[in-house]
């Protein structure tokens, strides 16, 4: 599994931990609702694509996105306090665009992003690389 920033992404958090690390985004509902996906890394190997690491994926929903984002927060802030845990990295997307959301992620030390042209070719990298693509 793979996370797809889309229009809905609102938010994306990570923390490094003693041997692996947690992901999560808030993704907006057309309903005002919110759906969070997070996901823990061990792990196996020390490569960036087509890893062998172990990852345990979860989602959960929400009222609203502010909810989402404090329920997040809280759950990033207590895995930051966990031995051997970095502090963890938050980036709101607020009220600019998918493209400066997008900008000033690739800027953090912890993301690694591919841009594709089709959904299709997304979908062959993922596959090449042992996950699934997912379009949310």
């Amino acid at each position: 599994m793979t996370l797809e920033l889309t229009d809905r992404t609102q938010a994306v958090w990570f923390v490094a931990m003693k041997q692996g690390d947690w992901l999560a985004t808030v993704e907006s509902s057309p309903d005002g609702g919110c759906k969070i996906v997070y996901r823990f890394r061990v792990y196996r190997d020390q490569k960036i694509w087509g890893s062998t690491d172990s990852k345990l994926w979860k989602e959960a929903i929400t009222y609203d996105v502010e909810s989402g984002i404090q329920l997040v927060r809280r759950m990033a802030d207590h895995l930051a306090h966990e031995p051997g845990a970095d502090r963890p990295y938050e980036l709101i997307r607020g009220t600019g665009t998918l493209k400066q959301f997008v900008e000033q992620l690739a800027t953090l030390p912890f993301a690694h992003m591919k841009s594709f042209e089709t959904e299709a070719e997304a979908r062959a990298f993922a596959k090449a690389n042992g996950d699934d693509v997912w379009t949310g």
